[in-house]
């Protein structure tokens, strides 16, 4: 069970945000340690989520960097061409405090409980598909 557990979490994209004098920093990373490099992202202002502020490639390193000019809910978007990505959504107040929304932690175990019942349907609805053909074949 451990072993899946690792397996399963071993590719989530995870981030942690950070501020460095007037610039947001977003470090995305993989559960494993490794970093998310080169991969596409896009920030969008508060007041616009369908034009992009900024957009680019992130780092070496995983890391988003983009200096907000008002404040408000900023969202940075990351996506790679093997399907990996995130959502996260910045807080930016006065003086450039920022604050993650939400509960990200509590999503991903929602998401890996959600996955395990996925699983466990599947697995349940074949089971009764092979014995429903056992049975025809043992009449």
């Amino acid at each position: 069970m451990h072993l899946l557990v690792f397996i399963l979490l071993s590719h989530e994209l995870l981030h942690k945000i950070e501020t460095k004098s007037s610039a947001v920093v977003v470090e995305f990373y993989f559960a494993d340690g490794s970093k998310f490099s080169y991969e596409s992202y896009k920030v969008f202002r508060p007041d616009n989520n369908k034009i992009p502020f900024a957009l680019g490639r992130t780092d070496a390193l995983g890391r988003v960097v983009f200096l907000p000019d008002t404040e408000g809910l900023w969202v940075v978007k990351t996506q790679s061409e093997t399907g990996h990505g995130a959502e996260v959504t910045v807080k930016v107040g006065k003086n450039l405090v920022t604050h993650e929304k939400g509960n990200t932690m509590v999503f991903n175990i929602i998401r890996f409980i959600m996955g395990l019942f996925v699983i466990f349907v599947v697995f349940l609805l074949l089971s009764k598909k092979s014995i429903k053909q056992t049975k025809k074949e043992a009449e």
